[in-house]
Formats: structure tokens, C-alpha cells, sequence
């Protein structure tokens, strides 16, 4: 019996745009926003507080919260195509990246470790 890589025939998912740290990074709608960074390059999400050790996705399930990264939702009505490059002051909020999924008009921003690590693309 031969056994047929199905995923090599499904054509590619459609992507929408979302803004990491400034920087556009195409991403799949529905997955994971933890996927989709680690899909564009990006290990370290964070640094931890106390020795600056990086810190990225562990779990997968929202338990640990090592994939903790700021999430704003652009604003239609004043930034149409998602381009702006910071955060909207009062309406950026913590969010568990593994369980927060993917849609058009996400800005992100990770604190990835000051040095050392790998930080992303």
C-alpha cells in the first residue's frame, strides 16, 4: 500500500496581513497567532523579568503563559489597511498568543530579549 502526502496536493492556505513590531507578517486567519510568529521566525516573544531570559511559546495550550505578547486591533475607521506602525495607547492589551487566532488588522508587539536569542526574521 502507498501511503500519499495529502498536504502536498491542497493548494496554500489564504493569508491576511497582520503587523508584527512594524513589520508585515503574513498569517493564516483561525491559526494561532503563537503559530503564525513562530512560522515567520520568531522564537523568543519575551524576556523574562527578573534574568532577561528569553521566553517563547512552551505549552501550546495557554497554561504557562510564556507566549505573552501585546495585541491592538487596528482601528478600520482611521487606519484602513493596518498600516500604522505603533500601538493604540489605552486599547493594547496582554493577550496568551497560543490561544488568540489570527485575523486581518492585528498589531503586535514583542519585548524579545535585549541580547541574545533569536528575536525574528
Amino acid at each position: 500500500m502507498r501511503i500519499v502526502n495529502r498536504a502536498a496536493v491542497q493548494p496554500p492556505a489564504p493569508t491576511v496581513g497582520i503587523l508584527v513590531n512594524g513589520q508585515a507578517v503574513p498569517a493564516v486567519p483561525g491559526s494561532s497567532l503563537s503559530a503564525a510568529l513562530w512560522n515567520a521566525g520568531w522564537r523568543a516573544f519575551s524576556a523574562h523579568p527578573v534574568n532577561g531570559r528569553p521566553r517563547g511559546p512552551l505549552c501550546g495550550m495557554g497554561v504557562c503563559q510564556e507566549c505573552l505578547v501585546w495585541l491592538d486591533e487596528a482601528d478600520d475607521s482611521t487606519d484602513p489597511d493596518g498600516a500604522g506602525k505603533s500601538l493604540s495607547p489605552g486599547r493594547a492589551r496582554l493577550v496568551r498568543s497560543c490561544l488568540e487566532p489570527v485575523r486581518a488588522g492585528l498589531r503586535v508587539r514583542l519585548d524579545p530579549p535585549a541580547a541574545g536569542g533569536e528575536t525574528g526574521a
